[in-house]
């Protein structure tokens, strides 16, 4: 079996570095509900207009500035402004060692590969005075020397007469549409939902319209990057909405800490669910510490949740709605604090608990060493320039071994046994009827290594298993 530390691997993981695990051993983790995984492309369901197919060759950032990650492209920067090119470095059979940029044809930069991790981002500001344009080269070197051109962007400040165009947000009937005004004046589009890339505009595309039932409540950015009729990037468009709360929960018991005496065997939670009116929930299912307490039609209605598999810690009451055409909307979810000690008697003293236990502190420092060695290994070169021979025909480098290719080796073999450990705990969380933790852990190891092979795969498997438990358990 092989773990290899790609790009995507070392960026999510170091997201995930950056927020330890702090599940304790006996809780199940509100922040990651069954039904919460984060948002894709694939769950926002087919939209007309829009070819997933084509790679997008910029976008917006957050701040507003353009990303561009095409290899030729023409781009208009308003001045005051900049872009940041993103070249991809993964080249079959070339390694880049280093990378140098040059703006009409002068070396402006030069940097190492490794000290940059992924792709690498390189800020560039417009022309200045009465220069309209420049052309920006970004090429690459092997330990040989060997050239290789990345990219190649011209950087405009002026461009005659752009027609205006705007992306418009509107909500009809649970239908989120979007109208790009003034369509004529522009080509080719690439739309994005916040972090998510929704697809390809088609060129006669006006209005989208995407399925706002499949939205979770919270505030979205919608940005389109466009090329005008002569096919150079004009400032992306921009529109912002809302997808309101649509569900109301409230426990009966107000305490701090639900505590279920020992001796208890038939505990329960009394819980008032409400949802918003006008919208096509027809029926609500309704889960404690993942499991399903039942299925309620209504607006509004009173249940109680029985508390006798509910483990002691934070747990989630969640609510999924089902509409008319069996269409499910996104979880809500409130936590609940509970100390069950029939819960405890039963499942403390068992072998997979106890595993667990001695699991989770080894977890939390394997992702400390492999946050530790990835450090080190974006600090560091593979190799080190040792001396330069300058001749009348050429210029030649000579090299020694650097420390990058040793730091990432272990980084690698931390990473490993991280990912391994955490399958096992949550395979363990599975065993023990704690659904949400198991699904917490699960769905790291996915994030981490995707779902095609190894210990990726088998996550992936064990959570479509839990997934079909519940949907038949109906």
């Amino acid at each position: 079996m092989q773990l290899s530390l790609s790009p995507r691997t070392v960026v999510s993981f170091m997201s995930l570095a950056l927020g330890l695990l702090t599940v304790r051993a006996s809780a199940q983790s509100p922040e990651t509900p069954f039904f919460a995984e984060d948002l894709t492309r694939t769950k926002l369901g087919p939209i007309s207009g829009l070819d997933e197919q084509i790679a997008s060759q910029a976008r917006m950032a957050p701040d507003g500035h353009m990303m561009i990650t095409g290899a030729e492209t023409d781009v208009l920067v308003s001045a005051g402004k900049f872009i940041t090119l993103h070249p991809n470095l993964n080249i079959p059979g070339f390694t880049a060692v280093t990378l140098a940029v040059f703006e009409d044809g002068q070396r402006t930069k030069v940097f190492g590969t490794e000290k940059v991790p992924g792709i690498p981002i390189i800020p560039v500001e417009p022309p200045t005075g009465a220069v309209n344009r420049k052309v920006v080269q970004i090429v690459a070197y092997d330990a040989l020397s060997k050239p290789r051109l990345l990219m190649k962007c011209i950087v405009r400040t002026r461009v005659g007469n752009p027609l205006p165009a705007s992306l418009n947000y509107q909500s009809d009937n649970e239908k989120c549409a979007l109208k790009i005004a003034n369509r004529s004046s522009l080509q080719t589009g690439y739309l994005y939902l916040g972090e998510i890339y929704m697809g390809c505009v088609g060129d006669n595309t006006e209005k989208l319209q995407m399925d706002e039932r499949r939205l979770p409540p919270g505030k979205y950015t919608c940005q389109m990057v466009a090329q005008n009729t002569d096919g150079i990037f004009l400032p992306g468009l921009r529109t912002e909405f809302e997808v309101p709360t649509r569900y109301t929960i409230t426990c009966e018991d107000k305490s701090q800490t639900i505590k279920i005496p020992a001796g208890a065997t038939d505990s329960k939670l009394k819980v008032t669910v409400k949802h918003a009116p006008g919208i096509g929930i027809v029926s609500t299912r309704v889960y404690i510490a993942g499991i399903l307490a039942g299925e309620k039609e209504g607006d509004s209605f009173t249940m109680n949740l029985p508390l006798k598999e509910v483990p002691t810690g934070i747990n989630p009451i969640e609510v999924i709605g089902v509409a008319k055409d069996e269409s499910t909307y996104p979880v809500e979810s409130i936590a609940v604090d509970i100390k069950n000690e029939p819960w405890e008697t039963e499942t403390c003293s068992k072998p997979e608990y106890q595993k667990i236990r001695k699991n989770i502190p080894i977890i939390k420092q394997l992702q400390v060493d492999v946050a530790y060695w990835l450090t080190k290994a974006a600090n560091s070169s593979s190799v080190d320039w040792t001396g330069t021979t300058v001749t009348n025909d050429s210029i030649s480098f000579t090299f020694a071994p650097g420390k990058y290719a040793d730091y990432k080796a272990k980084a690698a073999e931390k990473f490993k046994l991280l990912v391994q450990l955490q399958l096992e705990t949550g395979l363990l969380y599975r065993d023990l009827k704690m659904r949400t933790a198991a699904k917490s852990y699960l769905y790291r190891v996915v994030q981490e290594v995707g779902n095609r092979k190894d210990e990726g795969r088998d996550a992936q498997n064990a959570l479509d298993k839990l997934r079909k438990e519940r949907s038949t358990s109906l």
